[in-house]
């Protein structure tokens, strides 16, 4: 069985547990790699979801190259999961939701519905070329953001403990 047979029967049989379309049957996904060029041993394929007719991927799936790092795909969901439970209502749209996690074969397989983003270059080419103040703020609070979420992950957690670290964080935290 192939990893687009695997990521299609994933997709069905969890279909109604995360789509907000409430039909019975999960539309057909057409898939395409995502490439960035040369890739390493360790890294994963990326693949986009894309439904029937779509523009937009409706979801991301990451397939290990290597069964000897496929801890990486276990890692990854495990950590995020944590991370969404911790953040709350915080996380949406902010991360992506963890749909299924599936080793079928030696196939490690981890797919999140997809989120939108803006392409930083585009941003700084409409927004922020020229703009001096604009781009240094930009970058601080990216870097904050980067340094926060950071600092989120590198500990475990409880749930509770999320509000009052971005309260503190948010009121004086160390400057970037």
């Amino acid at each position: 069985m192939s990893s687009i047979d695997i990521l299609n029967r994933t997709v069905n049989k969890s279909w109604r547990l995360w789509s907000e379309d409430q039909s019975d049957i999960a539309p057909i996904f057409e898939w395409i790699i995502s490439s960035n060029g040369g890739t390493a041993i360790h890294d994963n394929v990326l693949l986009l979801g894309f439904k029937e007719e779509e523009l937009e991927p409706t979801l991301v799936a990451k397939i290990c190259r290597s069964q000897k790092y496929s801890w990486t795909l276990d890692s990854e969901y495990h950590r995020l999961v944590e991370l969404l439970k911790c953040m709350g209502d915080e996380a949406i749209e902010r991360l992506p939701k963890p749909i299924a996690l599936e080793n079928k074969e030696n196939n490690h397989i981890f797919i999140t519905n997809y989120l939108k983003g803006t392409n930083i270059k585009d941003l700084y080419n409409s927004n922020l070329n020229g703009n001096i103040l604009k781009l240094k703020q930009f970058m601080v609070d990216a870097a904050k953001s980067l340094r926060f979420l950071n600092k989120m992950t590198a500990t475990t957690i409880n749930s509770g403990e999320w509000r009052g670290r971005r309260e503190n964080e948010a009121g004086g935290g160390r400057k970037v």
